[in-house]
């Protein structure tokens, strides 16, 4: 009888062993893909926030080259203001109005 008994605690025993081990093994399988989900979740957020470095990079040059022309369309504008008189402005428009008369009478 005291063999039976130590026969059923060798088979609990092993048991338990057996039931250890594959905990453990679905404890690591599971940390494995914790930790490929995490570097899946990872490169996700670099990539976005690379993307987005690279959209907001356009968006500022779009600016800077916005800025850029009114500062250029102003200082050209001034230059024209020193360098052409009152009367020569009046000339150069009464001739550009002639021509997109004449440019509008010939498209109808």
């Amino acid at each position: 009888m005291v063999r039976e008994y130590e026969q059923r605690l060798a088979g609990l025993d092993r048991e338990i062993n057996q039931i250890l081990e594959e905990a453990r093994s679905e404890g690591e399988k599971e940390q494995q893909r914790i930790l490929e989900r995490a570097q899946r979740m990872a490169e996700k957020i670099r990539e976005d926030a690379l993307r987005m470095a690279e959209k907001e990079l356009e968006r500022s040059k779009r600016k800077l080259r916005h800025e850029f022309a009114v500062q250029a369309t102003a200082q050209a504008a001034e230059a024209l203001k020193k360098l052409v008189t009152e009367k020569e402005h009046q000339v150069f428009l009464h001739g550009l109005m002639e021509r997109l008369e004449e440019s509008d009478g010939q498209r109808r």
